[in-house]
């Protein structure tokens, strides 16, 4: 093919819809690094939680294995934050799943527009190569009409 086609003649039709889906991946991407934050930090929130109700249960624990006696008021009060921060880590679980099964459904989202825009993409290299067939075949028309219009001049002119 020849390289001296002018492409700046060449007009994709669908440039705007493809700088769209430029845009749209773009605050796809946003909105999956700001869930991947959130994710991240419910899970050193649901890890501080464990490492809490660890700690309480060592604690707890090592007073038993020392023989000292127990307040009973001590030991309900101790069940009770227990439990509350077995609530707290529950809830924090949960959270951390509706976070992943919104991530999941972006990143979906965005595998779909990246597989619609890659397809803009190949159809605009497609209607490219035409552009560039067209331009040579017009090319070659013309050279082929410039060397007929001389050789009929010079048989008119001899």
């Amino acid at each position: 093919m020849s390289t001296g086609i002018d492409l700046r003649a060449f007009k994709y039709p669908l440039d705007a819809m493809r700088k769209k889906c430029d845009w749209d991946l773009t605050a796809l991407k946003m909105e999956l690094a700001g869930l991947n934050t959130s994710i991240r930090e419910k899970q050193e929130q649901i890890e501080d939680v464990k490492q809490n109700i660890a700690g309480l249960q060592a604690d707890w624990n090592s007073r038993m294995n020392g023989g000292k006696l127990v307040d009973p008021a001590a030991r309900s009060l101790l069940i009770a934050f227990l439990g509350q921060l077995s609530k707290e880590q529950s809830a924090y679980e949960q959270e951390l799943q509706s976070l992943m099964q919104e991530r999941d459904a972006v990143f979906e989202r965005y595998a779909e527009l990246a597989n619609f825009a890659q397809g803009l993409d190949d159809h605009r290299e497609s209607k490219l190569q035409e552009f560039k067939v067209e331009a040579n075949a017009s090319a070659a028309a013309a050279a082929d009409d410039m060397w007929l219009q001389r050789s009929a001049w010079l048989k008119v002119r001899v």
